[in-house]
């Protein structure tokens, strides 16, 4: 022990020291210095397999760490494990299942396109309240449709060819028609490409789709966006959709403009035709 002065004090002699007071005197402990290089060793060993390791390993190939890139699938399974072809395959199966329930109109996976609108149905636009006897009454506190205004907003836009894009829906719709046809015979104006239409995969909408173009704002002519769907006549169009009770598949539904209603017809029956794509 040294006699200091009663002081705390660190000295660094060689490395790390600390000082311990005691009152009358200090006593020094001394530790080894803990700086050291960061520098590792050696370069990083190369430990992990590739797609191709795996894969040789799995059918029984002798393999070197680190060698060869995405193998190409086989055509035949060797081993336990499913090759690439098998797991799309697998997946595209599940896909077109659902894919009329559950996948997004417009969005394609796995070869399967969507037929459901997002976040639901599309609104009526109508936003005027009307009492029993049919006179336009404040919509506050009715529950009416005007009121609540439920639904997708409709948005359309002209692109310019002859056609109109739901921007809601995303459907692609024919803009103009001025010819009535049977409904055997509306289905092939739709599916056969007609040259007034641009592009391919034109076909005959199904009631769901053709109703969702009725616009309830219209008081007079045809109950339609006559801005995108001009001249319009107030009239009935056919649907793909053939009537679904027993006895009665020798009709299909239509839609009348005249008066936003859906009914159904003999196919024999001369109607309008608006195709659709998407």
């Amino acid at each position: 022990m040294l006699n200091l002065p009663k002081n705390n004090k660190v000295a660094f002699i060689g490395g790390i020291f600390f000082a311990l007071s005691l009152g009358v005197g200090v006593i020094i402990f001394g530790i080894p210095s803990i700086a050291g290089s960061l520098t590792p060793p050696g370069s990083p060993a190369n430990t992990m397999y590739t797609l191709t390791d795996l894969y040789n390993l799995a059918s029984g190939t002798t393999t070197t760490v680190g060698t060869g890139g995405l193998p190409a699938t086989p055509s035949a399974t060797s081993s336990t494990m499913y090759t690439l072809t098998q797991v799309y395959d697998a997946l595209e199966a599940e896909v077109s299942e659902v894919a009329s329930t559950t996948l997004l109109r417009g969005v394609t996976a796995f070869g399967q396109t969507g037929t459901v609108y997002p976040n639901g149905a599309l609104k009526s636009n109508q936003a005027t309240c009307y009492d029993v006897s049919g006179t336009g009454i404040s919509c506050s506190g009715t529950g009416q449709d005007g009121e609540s205004q439920k639904g997708l907003a409709t948005s359309y836009t002209d692109n310019g060819n002859g056609t109109i894009l739901d921007n809601t829906t995303g459907l692609t719709w024919q803009k103009g028609t001025t010819t009535t046809y049977t409904w055997t015979n509306a289905l092939a104006y739709c599916n056969n490409n007609t040259p007034s239409l641009p592009g391919s995969g034109w076909r005959l909408p199904n009631a769901f789709e053709l109703f969702s173009l009725v616009d309830f704002t219209v008081s007079t002519n045809a109950k339609i966006n006559l801005t995108y769907f001009p001249s319009t006549p107030a009239s009935s169009f056919w649907s793909a959709t053939t009537y679904p009770y027993t006895g009665y598949q020798s009709n299909a539904m239509y839609v009348y403009f005249g008066g936003s209603s859906v009914y159904a017809v003999d196919k024999t029956s001369s109607y309008y035709v608006r195709c659709v794509r998407g």
